[in-house]
């Protein structure tokens, strides 16, 4: 009994280091041609471990070369040197060429063009009212389909009602061992999704989880959002050229595969941990969970924000405002309160409405769905950027520390806020705001 407990040990220590160094020589590859790169060991070299390249898609392709074959390389030749050598005992040895061989198997024989590779997201949208007889069926189909990465979690999210009673409906599994996952979401469903319940447009979202790097329960499954539903003024630019406003439910739901490690702002790299911190201080709210597609959610909670100015002006805040401050981590203790975000939030709106009174008539220009209409832009920003001596913006102290400084940081919030409101939607991002020439 203890030999065999020591061979399975050295097995498991044998095949930790073997993975470990596999992905360290794809590390190591990407540092020498210029890359920062991120990897994810699982535990004891057992499920997923992948080494993520962020942009290696834009090197040359030697360099992207270079980068795939150091791994499988490093780990043929090391199970090489030991078998010669002779130094290891043969459970050690045979797992050293196990690994290589999954090495070759990953990075040659399977490989993918990519920086990361999971699949599991399904979705529809529903244009025809004649075809809802057929989303349950459409539905259950693509489910089944993506359940073949692996069937421990499942979740779908639609939308009821109408116009500020507008609201997203989720539903998530996790599967058992005798239980079908596509029979348990389809059963949580039955109401929403008989035909007759059913009103186009519609949009279903879904998902099918494998968990790879944490536990399978409710918590990792998907979809996942960050912030609560809020009630907040949404404008819009109809047909017409007019914005009109209307109270919405605004809510942010994301299915998301892969891994999420880090997150960039203002030029400095925060590691997961930090991100979680920096967006609950952003958001306002805790995070419902700890898994890393968590923090997509929360993401895409700050980036969406076309139309709506309490989103904007956050926005603008922390990619403007914020933008030298030094590490963000540091100035947590002097970050916005709710109440700060909501003052500012009101007089830009103040602002807005004083913006479209002096309108003479609709915009009629550029392409509504973009949002490109200059002319009321550029209204906007002037009359916001000549209202910054009197607003209250609560700027870190790093960046207050001399007159010109603190003026460079006010008017930076206020150009990204604006460009976002006209902007930055779900589909497109909003440029760094340009120097006042």
């Amino acid at each position: 009994m203890c030999e065999l407990a020591w061979l399975l040990g050295a097995a498991a220590a044998t095949r930790t280091a073997a993975v470990g160094a596999h992905e360290l020589a794809h590390y190591l590859a990407a540092w020498l041609v210029g890359r920062r790169a991120f990897v994810h060991l699982s535990c004891g070299g057992l499920g997923t471990s992948s080494t993520t390249v962020p942009g290696i898609l834009h090197a040359s392709w030697q360099q992207q070369a270079f980068v795939r074959h150091a791994g499988w390389v490093f780990s043929v030749a090391l199970a090489a040197v030991v078998t010669l050598a002779g130094g290891f005992a043969c459970v050690s040895e045979s797992m050293l060429w196990l690994v290589a061989v999954e090495a070759v198997a990953s990075d040659v024989v399977v490989w993918r063009p990519g920086e990361a590779f999971f699949c599991g997201n399904f979705g529809l949208m529903l244009l025809e009212q004649l075809a809802a007889p057929k989303v349950k069926e459409l539905l259950s189909t693509m489910l089944r389909v993506t359940m073949m990465r692996g069937a421990q979690s499942a979740g779908l999210i639609t939308y009821e009602g109408s116009g500020s009673k507008r609201h997203g409906v989720r539903k998530r599994v996790v599967n058992g061992k005798r239980t079908d996952l596509c029979d348990l979401l389809m059963a949580k469903f039955k109401g929403q999704l008989a035909p007759r319940a059913i009103k186009a447009p519609a949009l279903f979202q879904g998902h099918t989880r494998f968990a790879t790097s944490s536990i399978a329960n409710m918590l990792g499954c998907h979809p996942h959002t960050w912030s609560p539903p809020k009630q907040v003024n949404s404008w819009r630019c109809n047909q017409d050229g007019v914005y009109e406003k209307s109270s919405v439910s605004h809510e942010c739901f994301i299915t998301h595969n892969g891994d999420l490690d880090f997150y960039e702002w203002h030029g400095t790299v925060y590691p997961l941990d930090d991100v979680f911190v920096l967006l609950e201080a952003f958001l306002g709210c805790k995070a419902p969970s700890t898994v890393d597609s968590m923090g997509v959610a929360g993401l895409l909670d700050l980036l969406r924000a076309k139309g709506i100015w309490f989103a904007a002006v956050r926005y603008g805040y922390v990619f403007g405002g914020l933008a030298k401050a030094g590490h963000l981590m540091g100035q947590l203790p002097h970050l916005w309160s709710a109440d700060t975000l909501a003052s500012v939030t009101a007089a830009f709106e103040n602002a807005w409405a004083e913006v479209l009174a002096r309108g003479s008539g609709p915009v009629l220009v550029g392409d509504l769905e973009m949002g490109k209409t200059p002319k009321l832009q550029a209204a906007m920003l002037e009359t916001m950027l000549q209202m910054i001596p009197s607003l209250d913006l609560r700027l870190p102290p790093s960046v207050r520390k001399t007159e010109e400084a603190a003026a460079a940081a006010a008017e930076q919030l206020v150009r990204s806020a604006v460009a976002a409101f006209f902007q930055q939607d779900r589909l497109t991002r909003t440029p760094e705001p340009e120097p006042e020439p």
